[in-house]
């Protein structure tokens, strides 16, 4: 696995049963505290924010902190305006970079009007069609395996980001610039009290590559999974099944012509006791790890 700074490993001393056992007492009693709902109104982001999830209407894009008014981009959803609102709400004034997950204008349309030749992270399979619909970025591939370390708080994994010679899956064009989507596992941390949660974003993947990523997750732990696809049914229930994440990020437009999210996996999400919040009835959703105690809380733009 390729990485960009290192990462020292830690030593672990064999646990006797007693201590396991204490252990899961104590992971038990976290896990009924990790959430904590505080709706706010429109305005601005908590300070202390780490990762949001944006409101752009059908489409999608998530910041992740890396700075007091700065952060990277993960797509920019359809269009300027619903970035630049996302942007305004988490305070953000210096866009460190960006990773367009694949080609499709729901993801990457917003890119004009809040990138003036910014860095622009990408696949090899679709760094041409992007470059082609937008050419005022600093274009780099990304490769699969590969870990990105951009804070001390951030770390980024690449789970898929297929080549041009890769075979990417999928029944026609779109279905396979869908799976060719870059798939993200993030650990994010505060150092204060060596807390962390986890969040993977799926970018449109469909069933075929939901199938390819499932192994490389066997023993990664999932708080918060961005629900491949806005919601579709074509990208199945699998993630929702093994992960059973505690939260499930939808990001779709109010009443859209593709009928997102699918009852099937809302249905799915439920049944795995995930919390639900979708962007076109929540607006922009911000998460952040408290410093007094190991619980995570979710602050919503609307009520």
């Amino acid at each position: 696995m390729s990485k960009h700074s290192l990462i020292k490993k830690k030593k672990y001393k064999r646990s006797s049963r007693k201590q396991i056992f204490c252990a899961l007492l104590v992971c038990v009693a976290v896990c009924f505290i990790i959430l904590k709902f505080q709706p706010q109104s429109r305005g601005s982001a908590p300070a202390d924010w780490q990762f949001i999830s944006c409101d752009v209407g059908q489409g999608d894009m998530s910041l992740l902190r890396t700075g007091n008014n700065s952060a990277i981009l993960v797509d920019a959803g359809p269009d300027p305006q619903n970035a630049k609102s996302c942007l305004r709400w988490a305070g953000i004034k210096t866009i460190d970079a960006v990773i367009i997950t694949h080609a499709h204008a729901d993801h990457e349309g917003g890119l004009p009007g809040i990138c003036n030749g910014c860095d622009i992270w990408t696949s090899e399979h679709s760094a041409s069609a992007i470059s082609h619909e937008y050419s005022g970025g600093n274009y780099h591939v990304l490769t699969a395996k590969s870990l990105l370390e951009p804070t001390p708080t951030l770390s980024i994994r690449i789970l898929n980001a297929p080549t041009t010679s890769d075979f990417v899956p999928g029944d026609g064009k779109s279905a396979q610039e869908n799976n060719s989507s870059v798939v993200l596992y993030l650990d994010i941390r505060n150092t204060k009290n060596s807390s962390s949660f986890h969040v993977l974003l799926t970018g449109d993947i469909q069933q075929e590559t939901v199938h390819n990523i499932l192994p490389s997750l066997s023993n990664l732990p999932v708080d918060i999974l961005k629900v491949p696809h806005h919601g579709s049914k074509h990208s199945g229930d699998a993630l929702e099944k093994k992960l059973r994440p505690s939260v499930g990020l939808i990001s779709a437009g109010l009443n859209n012509s593709y009928g997102h999210p699918h009852r099937e996996i809302m249905d799915s999400l439920t049944d795995a006791g995930t919390q639900i919040y979708e962007s076109s009835q929540a607006g922009d959703i911000a998460f952040a790890l408290s410093n007094e105690q190991s619980s995570l809380s979710v602050v919503t733009q609307k009520t």
